[in-house]
């Protein structure tokens, strides 16, 4: 009797190892040539059925989503952020101390953390071939927004990615605003498009501000501890009928400020919880952009992370569903008409970008990549931060393949229609795969390279659960479409026609 040893035959398919079944039969007589022919065919079969069984896709466009980068922190009050330590603490309140011209402003540091994400993207996209190094077949869109940070973030970025090259930017404010910042201008030219009222936000917060405070008031006290709160004023009342009662009675810690509704549509409440989230963002900001946090709040990267918390539990509140509809319905039309638009060849009055394009970019806020999350259900995890952050340059990125139409097995009669065969082209069809990006605290605080060996930003597959069943759990093209077409309010778009989508 003789032992088999297949492992020279393996050597000899090295593709195709990780298919090797190693044949461990006894076999009498024959050569080991004879027996390695034998487990060549039988790799080759087993290569072969994979092969048929896994559909190929072709990439084919992309589409990134941005926020803006690390930008000098809006102040948690306007009295300064330095009301919220009864002894002294450094809070970074001149516009000076981040390099930059005022509140809100992208900071010189952050910038060149946006640069390095671009010199990533140029191996990914430029070295690779896959866009030109003249910056054609790129259509960059940004806010309009006083500050100019994401216009600036687009620049940083390209920047990086093609630096011989002036990239245009689209951020007329006729042509952006009701796509990122539509909340700015409720309704726009649409009444019935504006943010939810203070009942229905009350219905899905169980109660008003003061109640959702108390549910976090352990995370609040721990913030409110680490930074030595406050100062008597913030827990004075404010002559108003919207005020709610404080949170805590006893001295003035971050629990004892009291709540108002200001319907704002970034934030619908100032107060503890409000705050509370507000500082927490500006402790990372101060973090993010290489300073010392000794000063202000002596926290770990792990407890500075874990008190960010607050600042996305806060963004659940404002980003409601209803404010996702009347205030992001326009990006998300937006998006199906660019990726109709690039895939297909059809062009869309509204939009700036060409049928040629093979990446669309757009520079925004966080408000806009939650919209998004909201309408599609996604979620994310990235290295170093919570589920679902979008951090400063934290990118919501859609890949768009091609591939067999025979693989788009979730296109049913249910949603079909006559124009199906408009999204593919000859036998094949189109698919969709989201992915976030994101650099980790160490990557921006010390503004890593990020295309040494190994150094790159994390990224992860997102999975858009109602369309997920193409190859790769990618989402078919015209799934996406009545997906879309189902979450948005048709009334609250006015970029693009939805009756041509």
């Amino acid at each position: 009797s003789q032992h088999v040893d297949d492992s020279e035959c393996v050597t000899k398919l090295p593709m195709l190892k990780t298919w090797a079944v190693h044949d461990r039969a006894t076999a009498r007589g024959g050569n080991g040539t004879a027996r390695c022919s034998r487990t060549l065919f039988v790799l080759t079969a087993l290569a072969m059925t994979k092969a048929s069984a896994t559909p190929m896709l072709k990439f084919h466009k992309l589409v990134i989503y941005s926020r803006h980068g690390i930008r000098v922190p809006y102040s948690p009050d306007p009295r300064g952020a330095q009301v919220f330590s009864k002894s002294p603490r450094q809070w970074y309140t001149n516009y000076s101390d981040w390099g930059a011209e005022g509140q809100a402003y992208l900071t010189p540091h952050g910038e060149v953390v946006l640069e390095r994400m671009g010199e990533y993207y140029r191996e990914q996209l430029v070295m690779s071939g896959f866009l030109p190094p003249n910056g054609s077949h790129i259509t960059v869109y940004a806010d309009h927004d006083p500050t100019g940070r994401d216009t600036k973030t687009a620049r940083a970025f390209f920047r990086g990615m093609l630096p011989d090259v002036a990239m245009n930017v689209h951020d007329n404010a006729s042509e952006v605003t009701m796509m990122f910042n539509q909340g700015a201008k409720p309704g726009g030219n649409n009444s019935r498009c504006i943010g939810p009222t203070k009942l229905q936000v009350e219905g899905t917060i169980g109660g008003g501000a003061v109640a959702i405070a108390k549910a976090n008031q352990e995370a609040i006290l721990w913030l409110s501890n680490a930074i030595d709160c406050c100062k008597p004023a913030v827990c004075e009342a404010v002559a108003t009928s919207q005020v709610e009662e404080a949170s805590s009675a006893a001295g003035c810690d971050l629990m004892g400020q009291p709540s108002l509704w200001t319907g704002h549509f970034y934030q619908f409440y100032t107060g503890s919880f409000f705050s509370a989230a507000s500082i927490s963002e500006y402790l990372q900001l101060i973090y993010l952009n290489n300073m010392s946090l000794a000063g202000t709040a002596n926290l770990t990267e792990s407890e500075l992370a874990r008190t960010l918390n607050l600042h996305q539990a806060g963004l659940d509140v404002t980003e409601d569903f209803i404010a996702t509809q009347a205030f992001g319905s326009d990006m998300l039309a937006q998006l199906l008409a660019t990726f109709e638009s690039i895939l297909l060849g059809r062009t869309f009055a509204g939009l700036s970008s060409s049928p040629t394009d093979k990446l669309v970019y757009y520079a925004g806020h966080d408000i806009n990549i939650y919209f998004l999350r909201n309408f599609l259900r996604l979620n994310w995890l990235t290295k170093s931060w919570n589920v679902n952050q979008a951090m400063p340059g934290g990118m919501l990125v859609f890949e768009l393949y091609s591939g067999n139409a025979a693989d788009a097995s979730d296109i049913t009669k249910e949603n079909a229609r006559p124009r199906q065969l408009a999204a593919s082209a000859g036998d094949a069809t189109y698919f969709i795969k989201a992915f976030f990006v994101s650099q980790s605290y160490s990557q921006q605080r010390y503004a890593e390279n990020l295309t040494a060996h190994g150094a790159g930003p994390d990224k992860v597959f997102v999975t858009i659960p109602e369309c997920a069943s193409g190859p790769e759990a990618s989402c078919p093209l015209e799934v996406f479409r009545s997906l879309v077409l189902r979450q948005i309010r048709t009334e609250c778009v006015s970029t693009v026609r939805v009756s041509n989508l």
